[in-house]
Protein backbone atom coordinates (compact mmCIF):
# COMPACT_ATOMS: atom_id res chain seq x y z
CA UNK A 1 0.00 0.00 0.00
CA UNK A 2 2.90 2.27 0.85
CA UNK A 3 3.93 2.73 -2.95
CA UNK A 4 0.02 2.07 -4.28
CA UNK A 5 -2.76 4.61 -5.02
CA UNK A 6 -5.04 1.93 -4.87
CA UNK A 7 -5.64 -1.50 -3.03
CA UNK A 8 -8.29 -4.40 -3.65
CA UNK A 9 -8.64 -7.01 -1.19
CA UNK A 10 -10.95 -9.85 -2.08
CA UNK A 11 -12.55 -12.62 0.27
CA UNK A 12 -12.50 -13.32 4.14
CA UNK A 13 -15.80 -11.43 4.46
CA UNK A 14 -17.99 -14.14 4.84
CA UNK A 15 -19.69 -15.44 8.26
CA UNK A 16 -17.06 -18.57 8.82
CA UNK A 17 -14.45 -18.92 10.89
CA UNK A 18 -11.68 -18.85 8.09
CA UNK A 19 -13.08 -15.57 7.53
CA UNK A 20 -10.78 -12.70 8.70
CA UNK A 21 -10.41 -9.73 6.67
CA UNK A 22 -12.32 -7.84 9.04
CA UNK A 23 -9.87 -8.66 11.83
CA UNK A 24 -6.81 -8.11 9.61
CA UNK A 25 -7.54 -4.85 9.26
CA UNK A 26 -8.50 -4.29 12.24
CA UNK A 27 -4.80 -5.25 13.30
CA UNK A 28 -3.54 -3.11 10.40
CA UNK A 29 -5.00 -0.28 10.95
CA UNK A 30 -5.03 -0.27 15.27
CA UNK A 31 -8.92 -0.25 15.84
CA UNK A 32 -12.18 -2.46 16.70
CA UNK A 33 -14.76 -4.27 15.44
CA UNK A 34 -18.22 -2.21 16.02
CA UNK A 35 -22.06 -3.62 15.37
CA UNK A 36 -22.90 -1.37 11.80
CA UNK A 37 -26.71 -1.42 12.92
CA UNK A 38 -27.71 -0.50 9.45
CA UNK A 39 -26.13 -3.62 7.98
CA UNK A 40 -27.22 -5.69 10.57
CA UNK A 41 -30.93 -4.79 9.54
CA UNK A 42 -30.09 -5.44 5.89
CA UNK A 43 -28.67 -9.09 6.52
CA UNK A 44 -31.58 -9.28 9.18
CA UNK A 45 -34.43 -8.36 6.13
CA UNK A 46 -32.02 -10.75 3.54
CA UNK A 47 -32.45 -13.36 5.38
CA UNK A 48 -36.26 -12.91 6.61
CA UNK A 49 -37.13 -12.68 2.88
CA UNK A 50 -35.84 -15.99 2.19
CA UNK A 51 -37.33 -17.14 5.00
CA UNK A 52 -34.40 -18.37 6.65
CA UNK A 53 -33.24 -18.31 9.98
CA UNK A 54 -30.17 -15.82 11.03
CA UNK A 55 -27.84 -17.15 13.24
CA UNK A 56 -24.61 -15.92 15.33
CA UNK A 57 -22.39 -16.83 12.25
CA UNK A 58 -24.88 -14.60 10.05
CA UNK A 59 -24.78 -11.51 12.06
CA UNK A 60 -20.69 -11.46 12.74
CA UNK A 61 -20.85 -9.99 9.13
CA UNK A 62 -22.68 -6.71 10.43
CA UNK A 63 -19.16 -6.42 12.52
CA UNK A 64 -17.03 -3.21 10.76
CA UNK A 65 -13.48 -2.49 11.64
CA UNK A 66 -13.79 1.36 13.21
CA UNK A 67 -12.03 2.69 10.55
CA UNK A 68 -14.10 1.40 7.56
CA UNK A 69 -16.86 2.70 5.74
CA UNK A 70 -19.53 0.00 4.67
CA UNK A 71 -20.04 -0.46 1.00
CA UNK A 72 -23.80 -2.01 0.09
CA UNK A 73 -23.68 -5.31 -0.74
CA UNK A 74 -26.68 -5.69 -3.41
CA UNK A 75 -26.07 -9.34 -3.73
CA UNK A 76 -25.39 -10.98 -1.01
CA UNK A 77 -24.64 -10.55 3.05
CA UNK A 78 -21.24 -9.22 3.78
CA UNK A 79 -21.14 -5.65 2.82
CA UNK A 80 -17.87 -4.12 1.19
CA UNK A 81 -15.36 -1.92 3.08
CA UNK A 82 -13.57 0.90 2.53
CA UNK A 83 -10.95 2.41 4.06
CA UNK A 84 -7.19 4.37 3.92
CA UNK A 85 -3.52 3.22 4.23
CA UNK A 86 -1.78 6.62 3.88
CA UNK A 87 -2.40 7.66 0.47
CA UNK A 88 -3.46 4.67 -0.53
CA UNK A 89 -7.19 4.09 -0.53
CA UNK A 90 -8.20 0.67 0.14
CA UNK A 91 -11.19 -1.82 -0.79
CA UNK A 92 -12.19 -5.13 0.80
CA UNK A 93 -15.07 -6.62 -1.29
CA UNK A 94 -16.84 -10.43 -0.32
CA UNK A 95 -15.12 -12.83 -2.25
CA UNK A 96 -17.94 -14.58 -4.21
CA UNK A 97 -17.43 -14.04 -7.50
CA UNK A 98 -20.69 -12.58 -8.24
CA UNK A 99 -21.07 -10.38 -5.00
CA UNK A 100 -17.25 -9.06 -5.95
CA UNK A 101 -18.24 -8.02 -9.66
CA UNK A 102 -21.93 -6.25 -8.69
CA UNK A 103 -20.02 -4.26 -5.90
CA UNK A 104 -16.95 -3.49 -8.01
CA UNK A 105 -19.64 -2.12 -10.97
CA UNK A 106 -22.37 -0.92 -8.86
CA UNK A 107 -19.87 1.42 -6.38
CA UNK A 108 -16.48 0.84 -6.97
CA UNK A 109 -15.71 2.56 -10.06
CA UNK A 110 -17.63 5.30 -9.95
CA UNK A 111 -15.45 6.04 -6.97
CA UNK A 112 -11.94 5.97 -8.24
CA UNK A 113 -13.16 6.71 -12.23
CA UNK A 114 -12.49 10.28 -11.32
CA UNK A 115 -9.08 10.11 -10.01
CA UNK A 116 -7.97 7.40 -12.14
CA UNK A 117 -5.65 7.23 -15.04
CA UNK A 118 -7.45 6.30 -18.31
CA UNK A 119 -6.18 3.04 -19.37
CA UNK A 120 -6.18 1.99 -23.51
CA UNK A 121 -6.22 -1.39 -24.17
CA UNK A 122 -5.70 -2.24 -27.91
CA UNK A 123 -5.55 -6.09 -28.78
CA UNK A 124 -4.33 -7.33 -32.21
CA UNK A 125 -5.39 -11.40 -32.80
CA UNK A 126 -2.91 -13.14 -35.10
CA UNK A 127 -2.72 -16.41 -36.61
CA UNK A 128 0.23 -18.39 -38.41
CA UNK A 129 3.00 -17.43 -35.92
CA UNK A 130 3.88 -19.49 -33.16
CA UNK A 131 3.75 -17.78 -29.54
CA UNK A 132 8.16 -17.57 -29.42
CA UNK A 133 8.00 -16.50 -33.31
CA UNK A 134 5.83 -13.64 -32.38
CA UNK A 135 7.83 -12.77 -29.68
CA UNK A 136 11.11 -12.36 -31.75
CA UNK A 137 9.51 -10.34 -34.42
CA UNK A 138 8.32 -7.87 -31.79
CA UNK A 139 11.15 -7.82 -29.77
CA UNK A 140 13.05 -6.98 -32.81
CA UNK A 141 11.31 -3.05 -33.20
CA UNK A 142 12.16 -0.52 -31.55
CA UNK A 143 10.70 0.51 -29.40
CA UNK A 144 7.61 -1.67 -29.61
CA UNK A 145 5.29 1.01 -28.77
CA UNK A 146 6.25 4.89 -28.65
CA UNK A 147 6.54 6.14 -24.97
CA UNK A 148 5.03 2.70 -23.64
CA UNK A 149 7.27 0.07 -21.80
CA UNK A 150 8.36 -3.09 -23.49
CA UNK A 151 6.58 -4.57 -20.95
CA UNK A 152 3.54 -4.08 -21.08
CA UNK A 153 2.98 -5.32 -24.00
CA UNK A 154 1.66 -8.97 -23.51
CA UNK A 155 1.16 -12.29 -25.51
CA UNK A 156 -0.93 -15.26 -25.08
CA UNK A 157 -2.19 -18.09 -26.76
CA UNK A 158 -6.16 -17.63 -27.01
CA UNK A 159 -7.86 -19.73 -28.99
CA UNK A 160 -7.58 -19.53 -32.39
CA UNK A 161 -4.38 -17.96 -32.88
CA UNK A 162 -2.21 -15.47 -30.52
CA UNK A 163 -3.35 -12.53 -28.98
CA UNK A 164 -1.20 -9.37 -28.88
CA UNK A 165 -2.65 -7.05 -25.80
CA UNK A 166 -1.73 -3.40 -25.07
CA UNK A 167 -2.37 -1.21 -21.99
CA UNK A 168 -1.32 2.35 -21.87
CA UNK A 169 -2.33 5.08 -20.22
CA UNK A 170 -4.38 7.33 -22.77
CA UNK A 171 -2.36 10.59 -22.69
CA UNK A 172 1.35 8.22 -24.31
CA UNK A 173 1.06 8.05 -28.07
CA UNK A 174 0.25 4.52 -28.87
CA UNK A 175 1.08 3.58 -31.92
CA UNK A 176 1.79 -0.37 -33.63
CA UNK A 177 4.50 -0.93 -35.79
CA UNK A 178 3.03 -4.75 -35.87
Amino acid sequence: ASTNDLLMISGGLGPTHDDLTREAICDLLGCQLRVDEEQLRRIEQRFAERGLPINERSIRQAAIPESCRTIANNYGSAPGLSFTLGACRAYALPGVPMELKGIFGDEIIAEIAPEADTIERQTLLMFGLTESALADQLQELEPPVRGVDRRQLGIRQEGRGLEDGLAAQRDRAVERGV
